[in-house]
Parts: structure tokens; C-alpha cells; sequence
């Protein structure tokens, strides 16, 4: 049960934290674009 809650929580955390550093570089990369 704990194996499990811990495997979703990575995963959630995970998933967050790539789509915010996405961001982030997209936005750096457009700025060095610019």
C-alpha cells in the first residue's frame, strides 16, 4: 500500500516538475531566439 501511494506520488511529482521545467526552457529558448 505505501510502495504503491509512493509510486503515484513520484510519478504526479514527476510529471509536474517536466512540464514546469518545459516551460521554463521554452521560454528561455524563445528568449534567446529573440
Amino acid at each position: 500500500m505505501i510502495g504503491t501511494f509512493f509510486n503515484v506520488s513520484t510519478i504526479l511529482i514527476g510529471s509536474l516538475l517536466g512540464n514546469y521545467f518545459k516551460k521554463s526552457f521554452a521560454d528561455k529558448y524563445q528568449e534567446i531566439l529573440m
